[in-house]
């Protein structure tokens, strides 16, 4: 608490996290334990699963994951009310078709 008080409006959350735990924590192997909303946008995502080989699956990742980190600059968090024109430009593109 007294780190969040003590936070400038520049400092994020996951920032004051690191500052916090630095290298005393456990790190989590990241498939379904951090997903940040931008990897939707991309269209590479070999960092994310952690090879080339490995085809995107946007439903069945979405599907295994535990925690969706808002991290979509410069889309708003969801319950701050994005402008239109933000949403219509960062909006990620629809690539699945079933029926092909």
């Amino acid at each position: 608490m007294q780190a969040i008080a003590n936070a400038s409006s520049g400092d994020f959350d996951m920032e004051i996290v690191n500052d916090l735990y630095k290298d005393s924590a456990f790190v989590l192997p990241h498939r379904c334990y951090d997903l940040l909303t931008g990897e939707f946008r991309g269209k590479e995502h070999a960092g994310y699963l952690g090879n080339p080989l490995e085809e995107w699956d946007p439903y069945a990742i979405l599907n295994e994951t535990k925690f969706l980190h808002f991290s979509d600059w410069p889309v708003p968090k969801p319950w701050i009310e994005a402008p239109k024109d933000i949403i219509d430009e960062k909006q990620p593109t629809c690539d699945f078709n079933p029926l092909t």
